[in-house]
C-alpha cells in the first residue's frame, strides 16, 4: 500500500528536523571546543605564578651553591697560596687576590642562606613578587587544569567527528557549519 502524503511529509518533515538539530548540535560543539582552546591557550601563556618564580629561582640558587662551593674552594686555595708568597712582600705590598664579585654571586648566596629565602627577598627586592599580584596558577594547578581541558577536548572532538561523519554520510554538507559567536 501506498504512503500518504500526510505520512510522507511527516517523515521528511522529522528528517529534517533531525538535519537541523544535528547540524545546531554540532555547531555547539565546535564553539565549545573552540572555548575550551583558548581557555587551555590562556592558562599555558599565562605569566608564572609568585609562588612558582620563588621556587624556580630556589632551584638554580641550589644549583649554582653547588658550582660556587667548588668554585669557592678553589677561591680560598688561590688566597691561601698567595698569603703565603705575601708574608715575603713589604708592608707596602700587597697580594693580588682574586676578586670574589668576578666570583658565582647567586652560588655565594645560597651558600650563605637558605636557598628559598634568598630567592623570595631576591624577587622581593627587583619587585617581581608584589603580594597582590599571583598572576597565573601555580605549575601544579595549571597541570591539572590543562590535563582536564584536554580531556574534554578529547570527548569534545570525538562526538563532532563522530556527527560530522554521520552527517557527511547522509549526504549532508557540515562543511560551513561553525562554531557559533559567543557574545562575553
Amino acid at each position: 500500500m501506498p504512503a500518504k502524503k500526510t505520512d510522507l511529509r511527516a517523515a521528511v518533515g522529522g528528517l529534517a528536523s533531525a538535519v537541523q538539530q544535528s547540524r545546531a548540535r554540532l555547531a555547539e560543539l565546535r564553539t565549545h571546543i573552540a572555548a575550551l582552546e583558548d581557555e587551555r591557550a590562556a592558562i599555558l601563556s599565562a605569566p608564572l605564578h609568585n609562588s612558582d618564580m620563588a621556587s624556580e629561582l630556589a632551584r638554580h640558587l641550589q644549583r649554582q651553591a653547588a658550582d660556587t662551593r667548588h668554585e669557592l674552594r678553589i677561591l680560598l686555595g688561590e688566597m691561601r697560596n698567595k698569603a703565603t708568597t705575601a708574608a715575603t712582600l713589604t708592608p707596602d705590598e700587597s697580594p693580588v687576590f682574586s676578586p670574589i664579585e668576578s666570583r658565582n654571586v647567586a652560588g655565594m648566596v645560597a651558600i650563605l642562606s637558605d636557598p628559598a629565602e634568598a630567592a623570595a627577598r631576591l624577587l622581593a627586592a627587583a619587585g617581581e613578587l608584589p603580594q597582590d599580584r599571583q598572576e597565573g596558577l601555580p605549575l601544579a594547578e595549571r597541570r591539572a587544569a590543562v590535563a582536564e581541558i584536554d580531556a574534554q577536548l578529547e570527548t569534545a572532538r570525538a562526538e563532532a567527528d563522530e556527527l560530522a561523519g554521520a552527517l557527511s554520510a547522509a549526504g549532508v554538507d557540515v562543511a560551513n557549519v561553525r562554531a557559533q559567536t559567543i557574545a562575553a
